[in-house]
């Protein structure tokens, strides 16, 4: 019998997908508190969750249907293991946040299991199971949240497969802004709102902005990358789901932001500054946005993570 560490413990930073200008392809990890998966050797046959904490009983105990577990049933075929695993999940983020709860959880769980094995992959080669984890929340497979919430920083997803993930330089002086209002958007009912075709003028307007955001970041070109923030396709489908979206936006860009756009299908919402005196500035302006018309949120300012999943 293997000798095994007693506990290992990961957890994964939260992420804001899409970016305005890039839907289902680009994902920015940022600084902040993530899910924590802790693996023991288990005393009953196969991958058992045995607690989850914070999740208020809504998430299901079963390893194939709960985001932190359905890739290492995955991980442990192809290393040709059958071993008995106690998995605990700590739900740090709240569920149907929009900065990537279930991601959070699906990387911390194949990083924790990879290090309890010893490391038998490398952190990239993670990526297909993090991706098999994910989908159960989303109901299809899309990496924008995940990857980057296991590799850190920038990244573009050019197909959804390992093979596929590109990184990408991020301005790592922009500070963001980041807001979570208290109300839950659940990811694979939003998109499911989402219309299935696309007008010409608007692919053409969302491909010139995309295309400009990834040279602004290559190029650190700031004035770029505040003419190329936009979201002409998703926003204004999803907008009527964010807490005081217009109301918001006004407030932040009079403060100096780069933009306001939704995190991935919300309800949280980001912005990008400058430095953080701006971002300070407007926080306390948005606080009083929110406490006026009585909606609870977390505000916070963060800069990129780029460390991605973590050992603790």
């Amino acid at each position: 019998m293997a000798d095994y560490p007693r506990v290992i413990s990961a957890t994964a930073p939260p992420t804001i997908a899409n970016l305005a200008v890039g839907f289902d392809i680009l994902g920015l990890a940022v600084k902040g508190n993530g899910d924590i998966v802790k693996v023991s050797k288990g005393e009953r046959a196969g991958v058992n969750i045995v607690r989850i904490e914070g999740d208020e009983g809504r998430l299901s105990r079963s390893a194939d249907k709960n985001t932190a577990t359905a890739g290492i049933a995955s991980m442990l075929q192809d290393l040709g293991r059958s071993d008995s695993l106690s998995i605990e999940l700590e739900k740090r983020m709240p569920l149907g946040s929009g900065m990537g709860s279930s991601a959070s959880s699906a990387a911390a769980g194949v990083l924790a299991v990879n290090e309890f094995f010893g490391r038998p992959f490398r952190k990239e080669e993670l990526v297909k199971y993090a991706l098999i984890g994910e989908s159960v929340a989303s109901g299809s497979v899309h990496g924008d949240n995940v990857v980057p919430c296991l590799l850190g920083g920038l990244i573009l997803m050019r197909r959804n497969e390992a093979s596929d993930v590109i990184r990408l330089p991020f301005i790592d002086e922009l500070v963001v802004l980041l807001i979570h209002p208290h109300v839950e958007v659940m990811t694979a009912q939003s998109r499911g709102r989402l219309r299935s075709e696309v007008k010409m003028r608007e692919h053409i307007l969302q491909s010139s902005d995309t295309a400009s955001f990834i040279h602004a970041m290559h190029t650190g070109d700031r004035k770029l990358l505040r003419r190329c923030m936009n979201d002409h396709i998703i926003a204004p489908q999803r907008k009527a789901d964010i807490p005081l979206f217009n109301e918001v936006r006004e407030v932040v860009l009079k403060k100096g932001a780069y933009n306001y756009d939704i995190s991935g299908s919300g309800p949280s919402s980001f912005a990008f500054f400058d430095d953080e005196t701006s971002a300070k500035k407007a926080l306390e302006d948005v606080k009083s946005v929110f406490a006026n018309e009585g909606i609870a949120c977390d505000i916070e300012i963060t800069q990129v993570d780029n460390q991605g999943a973590r050992i603790l």
